[in-house]
């Protein structure tokens, strides 16, 4: 039970200055300040500042990693394009699809790994090894190439 609170406490005053609608805290109902007198009740409603959240993968699932406060639309756009959603759910749920994306791509390059070379598959399998999660495309070793012409071999 939470503490009972009256229109004359000073905490309750307080909250009135910073609430924009009326609430009801605790039992008690707060009635917001007018901007005249210095609160915000009554104010305009306002989208911008506001945060956008990029989730990553963990031990015991996706958590929450970080966040940016995008100033108007186009920032916001801007922030969106590099990986930030606009909630904590959807920030999860684009982890989610993408480790369901890279299980598809996954599995796809599993059934194609059947007409690799015997090189190519060793290489596939010793890259699945070193990894806990699913690889969407092994990475490339590059294939070193001698430059220049072959030396020529002189006769004994």
């Amino acid at each position: 039970m939470g503490i009972a609170r009256t229109q004359d406490d000073s905490y309750v005053k307080e909250m009135a200055k910073w609430e924009m609608r009326p609430v009801n805290v605790n039992g008690t109902y707060v009635e917001p300040l007018p901007v005249a007198l210095g609160g915000r009740g009554g104010a305009d409603r306002t989208e911008f500042p506001k945060m956008v959240y990029r989730a990553e993968a963990a031990d015991g699932g996706p958590r929450i990693a970080g966040f940016q406060i995008a100033r108007d639309e186009s920032h916001e756009r801007q922030l969106l394009a590099q990986g930030y959603a606009v909630t904590q759910e959807a920030a999860i749920a684009a982890v989610h699809a993408q480790h369901l994306e890279f299980a598809r791509l996954a599995a796809n390059r599993a059934h194609n790994d059947k007409w690799m070379g015997d090189k190519a598959k060793a290489e596939a399998r010793a890259a699945d090894e070193a990894t806990m999660r699913h690889l969407p495309s092994i990475p490339e070793t590059p294939i070193r190439r001698r430059r220049g012409r072959q030396p020529k071999v002189k006769p004994s």
